[in-house]
């Protein structure tokens, strides 16, 4: 009889999680519309380097960025340059947009296109060089994914 109990009310908690679930669901889709996927990278480039720091992001990041918007690996990126609101913080955010959470999962053929813009950019005469400066110029704070959304 205790058996029969304890499984009931497992049953019944089960059925209001996914009672809750459910309910919180429909709650979001009446506030907001989902939209694309973004990566955020958040740098500070060092005093008076913006200038050079930019030019070697042209030639590598930006030079990857539109390859992979060609290849349709990416829908856009964006790259918003500001002032830092105090020493701890950064004034470059690198921004590139997917079409899905989906769309970033690993996939071999994706992989291989990725793989081959890489190669591509990397023959630069000057690639390595840029690399290992970007330590000197400036500080990588981390990246974030985010969805974009659309309040109703």
């Amino acid at each position: 009889m205790k058996t029969f109990i304890s499984i009931i009310l497992k049953l019944a908690l089960c059925t209001l999680c996914f009672l809750f679930t459910q309910n919180a669901q429909a709650q979001q889709s009446d506030v907001y519309d989902s939209g694309t996927v973004w990566t955020l990278s958040t740098i500070r480039i060092d005093a008076n380097m913006d200038d050079e720091y930019l030019k070697r992001l042209s030639k590598t990041w930006k030079a990857t960025m539109d390859e992979a918007k060609k290849e349709q690996l990416i829908l856009n990126y964006k790259v918003l340059f500001g002032t830092a609101a105090n020493p701890d913080d950064y004034n470059l955010l690198l921004m590139v947009e997917f079409s899905s959470l989906g769309s970033m999962d690993p996939d071999p053929a994706k992989d291989a296109k990725w793989k081959a813009i890489t190669d591509r950019v990397e023959t630069n005469p000057n690639y390595k060089d840029i690399i290992q400066t970007y330590g000197k110029i400036r500080q990588w704070f981390g990246q974030k994914v985010m969805r974009e959304i659309f309040l109703k």
